[in-house]
């Protein structure tokens, strides 16, 4: 990133500091209401950035295709437009392909590749309004469940800058963390969106293998790879997941606080006998509230061999489908005739 701009005033931040806390629902509405401007509010995140650039979340920020495309935002919004994510700024992994817009899958080798499409899911956010605001640092080819890229450096807690950030999502959880984007896209195979969400403490959405199209994205598994989103509240995540799938919003069958006829079981022996005695707590209040509500809560039991299946599954199937992924995606999407490889 160029950083040409004067230091701005307390009071400047101050208002930079508002716009950068809201969320993808609330920037949205604000932005078709009129009551900012888009470039306003990617300028105060465009500031944020080079603040918190040592938290290393982000590979490439070309800013003043950035600033273009919100200020093309705003001569839409100006000449009627409604799109549900006008003029929003929204992260994207550098897993993700993202037409003119440099995608490196975390390797040294491929940071100067310039894809001449966009995977489907950012082709969906684009067409929705939204502007690319950079690459999200990674794990190298999504490998990992710490934060470390060993070319792009350490993604940093936001929180805590001498912890793991979690990965390999680890840019895209950080930035959303530290108010930076207001979402972010990432991909799960293993736990890649719900390490990171867990350690950066935002909300990380892992859609069921096949809801989100995956078109464009570098896989590990095809059995197991979800691409995801990472936001700061639940409502922001649905709303991407309607943006990416084309669903409209469900109708709430739930009256007010009313759930009787819901059944939901946990099994806490499996999952929450390692979870520190606050976050038990929390979960557990979290099903009482549930279960105040009408909902039907049950505890069940998988198995004393419920999570060495788990392992041994996931595992073999990760290591039997990602060489054959990778191979695949590597020739057809990247290493095509030059005419082809640039926009």
């Amino acid at each position: 990133m160029n950083d040409t701009t004067v230091a701005p005033s307390r009071t400047a931040l101050r208002e930079a500091d508002d716009l950068t806390s809201l969320g993808v629902t609330a920037a949205a509405a604000a932005v078709r209401n009129g009551d900012i401007t888009s470039e306003d509010y990617t300028a105060a995140l465009l500031q944020r950035a080079r603040t918190l650039a040592d938290l290393n979340a982000f590979i490439t920020i070309d800013e003043a295709a950035v600033l273009a495309s919100a200020r093309a935002a705003d001569k839409a919004r100006a000449a009627g437009s409604t799109a549900p994510l006008l003029g929003v700024p929204i992260g994207v992994k550098d897993s993700y392909l993202t037409k003119g817009l440099a995608t490196s899958l975390g390797l040294e080798g491929l940071a100067q590749f310039v894809p001449n499409e966009d995977a489907d899911a950012v082709r969906a956010i684009k067409d929705a309004g939204a502007t690319v605001f950079g690459k999200n640092n990674l794990v190298e080819m999504s490998y990992g469940l710490t934060g470390h890229n060993e070319h792009f450096g350490q993604v940093k807690n936001p929180h805590a800058r001498d912890r793991m950030s979690g990965g390999s999502s680890s840019g895209s959880a950080a930035s959303v963390a530290a108010k930076i984007v207001p979402a972010s896209l990432g991909g799960d195979t293993v736990g890649s969106i719900r390490v990171p969400a867990s350690f950066c403490g935002v909300v990380g959405f892992k859609p069921t293998t096949g809801r989100w199209l995956r078109n464009g994205v570098a896989p590990i598994s095809h059995t197991l790879d979800s691409t995801g989103v990472f936001a700061r509240s639940v409502e922001d995540c649905a709303l991407v997941d309607q943006i990416v799938t084309g669903e409209k919003a469900a109708e709430h069958t739930v009256v007010g606080h009313d759930l009787k006829g819901v059944r939901l079981a946990f099994a806490p022996r499996q999952f929450l006998d390692l979870v520190d005695a606050e976050v038990d707590a929390r979960f557990r209040e979290v099903a009482r509230r549930l279960h105040d509500a009408g909902a039907e809560v049950v505890e069940v039991d998988l198995g004393n061999d419920y999570n060495a299946l788990v392992q041994t599954a996931t595992w073999s199937i990760f290591a039997h489908e990602t060489m054959g992924s990778i191979s695949e995606f590597l020739p057809t999407t990247i290493f095509r005739p030059p005419s082809r490889r640039f926009t």
